[in-house]
């Protein structure tokens, strides 16, 4: 794997913070919610990684 695309940072950085939101969270459904959207924020970043090392093009 190559340094980390742009895109891919920038979701990594995302999926942190709702993981220190979902830490944070009183309420049962709220940590679940932002559990669920780091669990998203993960793969999403995962897939533009994969993206950008496949085309060279796409880093920036």
């Amino acid at each position: 794997m190559t340094e980390l695309d742009d895109e891919a940072a920038y979701l990594l950085r995302r999926a942190r913070e709702e993981k220190e939101q979902a830490a944070a969270a009183a309420h049962p459904n709220a940590t679940a919610a932002h559990r669920a959207l780091a669990e998203r924020y993960t793969t999403r970043a995962l897939m533009a990684q994969i993206d950008a090392d496949e085309d060279p093009l796409i880093k920036k």
